[in-house]
């Protein structure tokens, strides 16, 4: 969904120039005006000519939105977008396409099929399933079916929740043309067939035509999972030194305070000298600990960044 607002210049304003503000749901979005990166949403982009324009948000939990925006002098012009609306396509078949159980043209490829993904089956073993050791069973598969002459491609998406995010996605199988625009699924990691009507969630995924592509969406997906697991293991840490640094900043306060009420305004003694090298000591031990609370929290910045990075890179690769 997206809302256009314009309002009129009027008075004295200067209308060789519009400006147009972006907005999005969820927030964070990157925007890129013509194709020249302006900030992330919400975000105001001033000096606009009069004329029509491109504007993309990236989100990386979302797919790229892309629009188109005229303007005339003078106006402010407000774009909205609903990312949420945004989700991933359909494999190129509807759902009409799809091949229902028993009813399908090609027996024969059917047949095969079932033989190719049972035989597979019954020949591999694996310990746990995740989207990895599916992937590498899929790629087994795909490669087999493709040797037999049927077309297939790698599907990747989510078979139990309809319209999930691309970061949900937890699965991977084959989808092989049995006649033209009819497709069957090949559940790998079970041996068997899937059809429309049995589970129409395997034929709502982003599809790739080759293994090289699909492990292009792999190794980046790899590479989130880390940085996430790494920001995770950061935010463990700032938690843990900026606890620290409270009871130590605290207890600095204490030493403070009691300096005030017990030698603050008295004359110099053995005691005063000794308590106020301590307290120096602990507003060096505080110190110390900010800095090391800055340089995580820098970290996190950086490395969340780089999450946002990844996660463009596959938005821009399932788009």
């Amino acid at each position: 969904m997206v809302l256009l607002v314009c309002v009129a210049s009027c008075g004295c304003t200067n209308l060789s120039f519009s400006q147009i503000t972006v907005s999005s749901e969820p927030s964070g979005a990157e925007v890129y005006f013509n194709s020249e990166y302006r900030g992330s949403t919400p975000c105001c982009i001033s000096s606009v000519p009069a004329g029509t324009h491109s504007i993309e948000l990236r989100h990386p939990e979302h797919l790229v939105w892309k629009d188109e925006v005229t303007v005339k002098s003078g106006e402010s012009v407000i774009v909205s977008a609903d990312l949420s609306k945004n989700t991933v396509s359909d494999v190129p078949t509807s759902a009409a396409d799809t091949v229902r159980a028993g009813a399908y043209a090609s027996g024969s490829k059917v047949k095969r099929l079932e033989q190719i993904v049972e035989n597979y089956h019954d020949t591999h073993t694996y310990s746990m399933v995740n989207l990895f050791v599916c992937a590498d069973m899929t790629i087994d598969v795909w490669n087999i079916v493709e040797t037999a002459g049927i077309n297939a491609k790698i599907a990747v998406g989510n078979i139990e929740h309809a319209d999930s995010k691309w970061s949900d996605w937890n699965h991977a199988w084959v989808l092989a043309e049995v006649d033209p625009n009819q497709w069957v699924a090949l559940e790998t990691t079970g041996g068997y067939l899937v059809y429309g009507d049995e589970n129409s969630n395997y034929y709502r995924a982003v599809c790739f035509d080759t293994p090289r592509d699909f492990k292009e969406y792999l190794n980046l997906i790899r590479d989130y999972n880390n940085k996430i697991s790494y920001c995770n293991s950061l935010y463990d840490q700032y938690d843990g030194k900026a606890a620290e640094y409270n009871r130590e900043s605290a207890y600095y306060s204490d030493m403070v305070n009691y300096w005030n009420t017990y030698y603050a305004g008295q004359p110099v003694s053995v005691a005063s000298q000794s308590y106020q090298s301590q307290m120096a000591a602990q507003a060096i031990r505080v110190s110390s600990l900010a800095g090391e609370l800055n340089q995580i929290t820098s970290t996190i910045n950086t490395e969340n960044a780089a999450l946002t990075r990844i996660g463009n890179q596959i938005v821009a690769l399932i788009s």
